[in-house]
């Protein structure tokens, strides 16, 4: 079983052939650099293989579905969250396996669907429908 001091962080995004990547993050008191996030040796690739991680973390760790002002930090729009549905499913998952799930809010997400409908196409990582 996995343990971190900090908990755990999860940063999704979308590729332009609308598959679903994540990071698994240890937690830590610093910003993440893009470069880190979407480090290919630590991408894991759809839904059941991100669940799959989450089994390996101990019984009460905290994970947090991380989407800072990502124009802030430079990550440039390249970050998304899924469906609601589909970070729902996500969450009762962690939470069936005993992990301390803290994810987007419905306004949250609101929020990037908007953005969603502003983004230029042609961009090489999409937002989430």
């Amino acid at each position: 079983m996995l343990h971190s001091m900090k908990g755990w962080e999860i940063w999704s995004w979308q590729t332009p052939d609308s598959t679903w990547c994540f990071s698994l993050l240890v937690g830590t008191n610093r910003n993440k650099l893009l470069a880190e996030i979407v480090d290919p040796k630590d991408t894991i690739v759809g839904i059941p293989a991100l669940k799959g991680r989450l089994a390996q973390l101990a019984p009460n760790e905290g994970v947090c579905w991380c989407m800072e002002d990502h124009d802030i930090y430079n990550y440039n729009g390249r970050l998304s969250y899924q469906s609601e549905a589909e970070i729902q499913d996500i969450a009762n998952y962690a939470r069936q396996h005993n992990l301390r799930f803290h994810g987007p809010s419905h306004t949250d997400l609101q929020n990037m669907t908007t953005s969603a409908k502003q983004h230029k196409p042609g961009h090489e990582l999409t937002k989430a429908r």
